[in-house]
């Protein structure tokens, strides 16, 4: 799970946030049943991508502190995949929110039709006696589909494929999963949503919370820094060491992002890095996107 707190007009989410005179929060969901537990290193893992996995123990109690990390946080607007462990850990952080807004789902449905996340936003709030928070859940936020390796325990992986295969499935850019997606393809779908429904927002001054999962958060973030798909994979690299990169995106860690509008063209907007400990703004970095 990751959050970004932000001024006016940002971008939050567990894993990623932004802020657009708006500000964007992002965040990943908690841990899953399937995830590894550090704790408890002989206990095998498994992917679990697209597979509608919950939130663990441990997942439950990220969700709970990012509550707290965010609960002072002016938040407008949700976006989330249709995976129950992101719709989980949003709805848990929310519940510590101080401003007692109630979160509102409109889920995405396969036909893109008037009941997603076409529905009319004011029906949200039509014979509510308390604030709300509407919560777009879409299947183009979904975590990457890991093909036949979903489901698989980390040591049946290692019989059917060798190390670099699989280190190349997961870092490289245009190389999928077999049976599966590429990062290429988690980029095109996520940030055609970006575009389509975040941006807007943004320029509007909204703040937006966002909470997904791993390789959703990289795609943007790789997006909002410019990446090449060279860049990607060195990072990816670093990250396969568990090393600190660009597209770091630990579980429950804040991670902010002000988005400071261009007066000519939204698409030359500014990303503000706000920084991702404590919250501490004291040491921005500014990123320029083609955006």
């Amino acid at each position: 799970i990751q959050v970004a707190t932000l001024s006016q007009n940002k971008l939050y989410g567990f894993n990623l946030i932004f802020g657009a005179n708006g500000k964007t929060n992002f965040d990943a969901n908690g841990k899953s049943m399937w995830n590894a537990d550090p704790s408890n290193p002989l206990v095998d893992w498994k992917y679990a991508g697209a597979i509608d996995v919950p939130l663990s123990e441990k997942g439950i109690q990220q969700a709970i502190a990012a509550g707290h990390l965010t609960k002072n946080i002016d938040i407008d607007v949700v976006y989330c995949s249709m995976l129950i462990r992101a719709q989980t850990t949003a709805l848990i952080a929310l519940a510590a929110h101080n401003r007692n807004k109630v979160p509102l789902l409109v889920r995405d449905t396969k036909e893109r039709d008037k009941r997603g996340l076409r529905a009319h936003t004011t029906k949200i709030f039509e014979g509510s006696h308390q604030e709300v928070i509407p919560m777009y859940c879409s299947y183009d936020l979904d975590e990457r589909d890991f093909g036949k390796l979903a489901g698989m325990f980390e040591a049946e992986q290692k019989v059917h494929y060798d190390k670099k295969d699989l280190e190349c499935f997961r870092t490289t850019w245009g190389i999928p999963f077999p049976n599966g997606e590429s990062n290429a393809d988690v980029f095109d779908r996520t940030i055609a949503f970006f575009e389509r429904h975040i941006r807007g927002q943004l320029e509007m001054g909204k703040n937006v919370f966002i909470c997904c999962h791993g390789f959703v958060i990289r795609v943007i973030l790789a997006y909002i820094q410019n990446m090449t798909p060279a860049d990607w994979q060195e990072a990816m690299k670093l990250e396969m060491r568990h090393e600190k990169c660009k597209l770091d995106v630990p579980n429950a860690s804040p991670v902010v992002f002000d988005y400071v509008k261009s007066e000519n063209e939204p698409r030359a907007a500014k990303f503000v890095h706000m920084g991702n400990e404590d919250f501490n703004t004291s040491e921005t970095n500014v990123v320029t996107s083609k955006l």
